[in-house]
Parts: C-alpha cells; sequence; structure tokens
C-alpha cells in the first residue's frame, strides 16, 4: 500500500477518534503543512502530525526524521503537540507529545506486547499512550 493511502487512513482514525472526545477537527488541505490536524475543545487548540505504522516484533515505531525526493528534516516541537500514531492493523490511535523530539531520537517506539523477558526499565508502553490517558483532563 502506498505511504500517502497509509496517512489518508490514519488521519481519519485520528480525526474520528479525536471527534469521539468531543474535539472539533480541522484538517489540512493538501499536504504542504507539518500539521496535519487540528483540534479544538473548550478553546484549546491542539496541533497533530498524524503518523500510521504497522507493528514488528510487537512494537509500533513513530520516525521522527521525514525524507522524501529532494528534502529531508526533523520535526520541531514548536511546530505541534502530539503525534498521533495508528496502528493500522487494529485501527489503534496513540498520543505521543512533542516534548519526545527533545531527547533528539531519530525513533520513538511503544510496545504494544510484553516483552519475552518480562522488562519493563525503558520500555514505552502503549497503554500509556492511549487517547483516554494523555487526554483524561479533556474528558467529559
Amino acid at each position: 500500500m502506498h505511504s500517502k493511502i497509509k496517512g489518508n487512513i490514519g488521519q481519519f482514525y485520528v480525526a474520528a477518534k479525536l471527534a469521539q472526545m468531543g474535539f472539533c477537527v480541522f484538517t489540512e488541505e493538501g499536504d504542504l503543512s507539518k500539521v496535519d490536524i487540528i483540534a479544538e475543545k473548550d478553546g484549546k487548540l491542539l496541533r497533530f502530525q498524524v503518523k500510521a505504522a504497522t507493528p514488528k516484533n510487537g512494537t509500533l515505531s513513530l520516525y521522527l526524521l521525514k525524507s522524501a525526493h529532494g528534502y529531508k528534516f526533523r520535526y520541531d516541537k514548536s511546530w505541534l503537540d502530539y503525534f498521533a500514531l495508528v496502528d493500522l492493523s487494529s485501527g489503534e490511535v496513540y498520543f505521543i507529545e512533542s516534548k519526545v523530539l527533545d531527547n533528539r531520537l531519530t525513533q520513538f517506539s511503544i510496545r504494544l506486547e510484553e516483552t519475552k523477558n518480562k522488562q519493563e526499565a525503558g520500555t514505552n508502553r502503549a497503554c500509556n499512550f492511549k487517547a483516554e490517558v494523555v487526554f483524561k483532563d479533556y474528558l467529559d
């Protein structure tokens, strides 16, 4: 499947999730902005960059660098408030604050399954990035 199609699918999942939580959702026309979705609730605006991926080895990865023919850049936290990471195999949406960019990582992974050795330290458990956890202050 072409990456643009994956991105469009991801954007629909994120918009639906935010709408279910009572946000008004605004999307970009075209593909020129660093922001894919803006959501508003109670006068507060939040900016989202949407990524869609398929899990590998029990993890879902968010790549923090973007490159294509003729350009390459690193996302900047001043451009957005959250990354929305969509699991294309389940349709689940995870929200990761843009402050993850402070760590200068090129990739941020969340663990969908337990590690084989049951390691917890240093793992980013997917359950901590679900909308109900991240946006608990926004829910009625």
